[in-house]
């Protein structure tokens, strides 16, 4: 488990900064949306099949409880961050 945690953090930092966010928090993040919006699980192909939306003021209060964690200067670049992990689950960003 240890070497697995080491070969996961030895990509994570060769990735660009857009994807520092980590394999943890990112699905730690896909649950929190899921549970804003009361989704049981993403769209398979998320780009062609939207499967819920989420507003700016879920999207805020998710970046507000997340922000610790997130590789971002403020609460509008966390948004942006939550958006797009969002979108890539099928769900349409609203506002």
């Amino acid at each position: 488990e240890v070497a697995v945690r080491a070969e996961v953090l030895a990509l994570l930092a060769e990735q660009s900064e857009a994807d520092v966010i980590g394999v943890e928090n990112r699905r730690k993040l896909q649950t929190l949306i899921k549970d804003a919006i009361k989704l049981k699980k993403g769209s398979a192909e998320p780009h062609r099949d939207k499967v819920a939306s989420i507003s700016r003021a879920q999207l805020q209060q998710i970046a507000e409880t997340k922000m610790n964690d997130l590789n971002a200067n403020d609460i509008d670049a966390a948004i942006t961050m939550i958006a797009g992990t969002a979108r890539s689950m099928g769900v349409t960003v609203e506002g």
